[in-house]
């Protein structure tokens, strides 16, 4: 099983680290999952790559770039991947992690949805096709869950 994150490059707090870190176990015990998918963004993205590597996670990078920019790899974390892809425009690194998972986990800098924010923009994609998808609040909190029953076991 392919497992997409998404999450704030301002990096996760504490209890929403740990919360992913729960969740990562959950779906590699109990549903074989053994490949994380992020977007090679600091903060968030690198942060859960490492932990899915802690957690012997092969993981593969899509970094991404503004739109319409030239390439800007400011934000790049260069995590150190089983996989790397080519960079591409963060929208369409965004729709390409989505489709190469089964879940999409995100992980906000805010409870409230927010239109101008990629973590956002890829829950909504996640939304819009036949994904697993789980996303955790930044006090840790579960915001949405919808999916994950089909995956068969209990959450």
């Amino acid at each position: 099983m392919d497992v997409g994150l998404t999450a704030t490059r301002r990096g996760m707090i504490g209890a929403q680290f740990w919360e992913l870190r729960r969740w990562l176990i959950w779906l590699r015990d109990e549903h074989g999952a053994a490949t994380l998918h992020h977007g090679d963004c600091i903060g968030g993205d690198v942060e859960g790559a490492v932990i899915a590597n802690e957690l012997g996670y092969r993981t593969v990078a899509y970094p991404g770039h503004p739109e319409g920019a030239p390439r800007d790899d400011r934000f790049r974390a260069y995590h150190h991947s089983s996989e790397i892809r080519e960079p591409a425009e963060y929208k369409a690194r965004d729709r390409e992690i989505v489709s190469a998972c089964q879940v999409l986990i995100g992980c906000p800098d805010s409870s409230v949805e927010r239109l101008r924010s990629g973590t956002w923009y890829t829950i909504r994609q996640a939304r819009v096709r036949p994904r697993a998808l789980l996303v955790i609040g930044p006090r840790g909190d579960v915001l949405e869950q919808r999916g994950l029953d089909l995956l068969g076991g209990a959450a």
